[in-house]
């Protein structure tokens, strides 16, 4: 933080007129970092534009655009839509209604099956259903609702609205690229600045993104913004996301089959990963469980958690009441260790079940008794199989490249662009 220097004055005139060169020099330093400051923000804000216009000129050759449902954890009765980047046309009944430009906002509220458009409080209409589309190279749009939690949020590209199951069905036609830039940042943000990090997202968002296009086509739409699918709550404004989404163009994981992966992740494997089927049941050839040295030392590789021996206990003689015919079943049920990772505790309980009924960070853990209490000491944090996020993160510290992290963790797969692979 800069001081400028600061001298005495009275009502009739201001003395020490003349700096001394100590004051003119550091007049002149605050003078430079706060021009360095300034030049360095519009540096960040012109090189964003330069990536969105590159994303744009890019997905022209190969367009897929995909509708994700918006806001899709909250009921929203009405909303405000205000263009902060392009002109758009409000299209009903195939036509347009109006044109809409920058901060001029339409009020879309819900009545019955029907859709209200609303400016400066004139009714424009009422429709079953409308589109507000693009007509320019890059577009944005803002949405604010009265929701807590949700009360503003910025999109790329258009937006389409219908009446569905008596609520208002918010889908945003996006660009896949742009898509994917939204959901890194979404998803993992403030958790790394690294380019080459974002790129492995990047990667596995797109990855997931094309396999499961079809996840919600019975209700109308691609896939919705919430965990269901992948985290996507805004368009992306951060500069190495998008570089990061540009660099890795169309790239996708696919298995030495050549068909797309199921690219899980999660936080913390804890010090190693788990087979697929030993939480999913199902296996694949690239899900394979490894020792992961890269997640030891972080953030979220171990936790702890107390609960009540008597709870402990009652929640397996109330819900498996067969292990009481098993000799020494409660010293063998607060004595269970992990030294690698196990499917079953007590020989057939699956330790997923009980992660799920104690809500515990992962299914890698031993038990010991304290007093009254059994204390469960964990490794890891989320379901271990795939790429373990902290582990990658540690990875690429030390020197790995994205393709590294990917093939390490994801077993016989390589890197190829979707293009190449899926025919339109």
């Amino acid at each position: 933080m800069c001081t400028l220097p600061t001298y005495q004055h009275s009502n009739v005139s201001i003395k020490n007129t003349f700096f001394k060169k100590k004051d003119a020099f550091l007049l002149f330093l605050c003078l430079y970092k706060l021009i360095l400051k300034t030049m360095r923000n519009y540096i960040k804000i012109f090189t964003a534009f330069l990536l969105s216009i590159f994303l744009s000129i890019s997905i022209n050759g190969y367009s897929l655009d995909l509708d994700i449902r918006i806001f899709s954890d909250y009921k929203i009765p009405t909303f405000t839509f205000t263009a902060i980047s392009g002109k758009y046309l409000l299209i009903a009944n195939d036509e347009t209604v109006l044109e809409i430009y920058k901060n001029n906002p339409l009020v879309i509220a819900q009545k019955g099956e029907k859709i209200t458009i609303s400016r400066n409080n004139q009714l424009i209409g009422e429709f079953s259903e409308i589109v507000i589309q693009k007509a320019g190279l890059v577009n944005a749009f803002k949405i604010n609702t009265n929701i807590k939690g949700a009360t503003e949020r910025i999109y790329d590209d258009e937006l389409h609205v219908h009446v569905q199951n008596d609520e208002l069905y918010l889908i945003n036609r996006v660009e896949l690229e742009r898509y994917i830039a939204g959901v890194v940042q979404s998803e993992i943000f403030g958790s790394s600045e690294d380019v080459d990090f974002f790129k492995i997202q990047a990667i596995i968002a797109r990855t997931y993104a094309i396999t499961n296009l079809m996840k919600h086509m019975p209700e109308g739409y691609n896939l919705c913004d919430g965990v269901h699918c992948q985290t996507y709550k805004r368009r992306c404004n951060h500069s190495n996301i998008m570089m990061a989404v540009s660099h890795t163009f169309c790239d996708v994981v696919v298995d030495k089959e050549d068909k797309l992966i199921s690219a899980a992740f999660f936080s913390n494997s804890g010090g190693q990963t788990e087979n697929s089927e030993d939480v999913w049941v199902i296996p694949t050839s690239y899900l394979k469980s490894k020792v992961d040295t890269f997640s030891l030392d972080m953030r979220n590789s171990v936790w702890e958690k107390k609960i009540l021996k008597n709870e402990w206990i009652g929640y397996f003689t109330k819900n498996y009441p067969w292990v009481k015919s098993i000799p020494d079943y409660e010293k063998k049920l607060i004595t269970f260790e992990q030294p690698n990772r196990k499917r079953y505790i007590m020989d057939s309980i699956r330790v997923t079940h009980i992660r799920r009924d104690f809500n515990l960070k992962s299914t890698f853990f031993s038990i010991s008794q304290e007093g009254e209490y059994v204390v469960l000491k964990g490794k890891g944090y989320g379901h271990g199989v795939g790429l373990s996020q902290e582990g990658a993160i540690k990875m690429i510290r030390l020197g790995y490249n994205f393709e590294d992290v990917i093939k390490f963790y994801y077993t016989d797969v390589k890197i190829v662009k979707y293009t190449d692979i899926i025919k339109y």
